[in-house]
Formats: C-alpha cells, sequence, structure tokens
C-alpha cells in the first residue's frame, strides 16, 4: 500500500492547486499526503483510488478551506455538501455529518470512506461520476468526461511509477 500512497500523493502533488489556496508547497505537500494516504486506505483497487482522486479534484480541486469546512460564497453547494468530495447530506451519513469536514487526517479518513461508499452504489465508474450528489446510476455528460480523467489518471499514474516527470493539466 505503500506504493500507492506515493503514487498518489505524487499524481495530487501534480495537480494544479485551487486558486485560492495559499498554503506554502510544504503544507500543501502535509494536506496532499492525508489525502493520497486516506484514499489508498479505503479503496479496493487502484483504480477506485483514483476515480476518488479525479471526484476530489474535480468537486473541490482539494482546496484547504472546502476540506475544512470554511465554504466561500459560491463553494459548498451554498453550504450543504462537505469535504473534498463535497458530499451531500443522506440518512446513512448523517451520523458522520459533523465529521466530514476538516484537514485532521480522522476527518479525511471518514470523508474518503463516505465518498467511496457513494461510488460503489454504481456498477460503473462514469455511471458512478454521474451520480455523484445523489442522482442516478445512468450515463450522462458529468460522468463520461470524468471517466475520460479516469483514463487518464491511470496513464499518469503508470507515468509516475515508470519514473517519469508528469503535468496534469485537467480541467
Amino acid at each position: 500500500m505503500q506504493n500507492l500512497i506515493i503514487a498518489l500523493f505524487t499524481l495530487l502533488m501534480a495537480l494544479p492547486p485551487s486558486r485560492h489556496d495559499t498554503e506554502t508547497r510544504d503544507e500543501r505537500a502535509g494536506r496532499m499526503w492525508v489525502i493520497a494516504h486516506a484514499v489508498a486506505t479505503v479503496s479496493r483497487n487502484e483504480r477506485e483510488a483514483l476515480a476518488l482522486i479525479v471526484q476530489g479534484w474535480k468537486e473541490s480541486k482539494f482546496d484547504r478551506a472546502v476540506v475544512a469546512g470554511q465554504c466561500r460564497t459560491g463553494t459548498c453547494d451554498l453550504g450543504k455538501a462537505r469535504s473534498a468530495w463535497q458530499l451531500q447530506e443522506h440518512k446513512r451519513n448523517a451520523v458522520d455529518w459533523d465529521s466530514l469536514v476538516g484537514t485532521d487526517p480522522v476527518y479525511v479518513l471518514k470523508s474518503a470512506e463516505w465518498a467511496v461508499f457513494s461510488m460503489r452504489r454504481c456498477r460503473r465508474y462514469d455511471h458512478a461520476f454521474q451520480a455523484q450528489g445523489g442522482g442516478r446510476c445512468e450515463s450522462g455528460p458529468r460522468g463520461d468526461e470524468r471517466y475520460a480523467m479516469l483514463l487518464d489518471a491511470e496513464q499518469k499514474l503508470r507515468d509516475i511509477r515508470a519514473g517519469r516527470k508528469v503535468r496534469v493539466s485537467w480541467k
């Protein structure tokens, strides 16, 4: 698992930071390490881990303030969503709802657990991406776009493992 954590961390550090983040590189690295560790811990396989990275980046760019629950105007679905994965409250996660914000490793891990739980509702990743936010498991433009990013992330991970420098330019 350590190799996966290192590879995910490298990928996370290759992603452009949120335009709102003012962290130093070392501060960001510490936070990305926590995210990489949480994602690797809750994932059944590499593809699932990468799907969580894609979803988190697309939803929040792993913005420190969003992860910490300090949402600005126009973020966090008007204050209704939590964590890097912008989870919505429902009866299953209500017991953990207050534990889904914060940069502490315990909170990030709990958020990753609920994010992966939400993704596993669907049999296909493109459907899971489309369903995030409480929708149905079906095809759609959001799912198609994020699935293409997942395929790109798989290639980036192969490049990382081969020792090649990667740059990620997801939009």
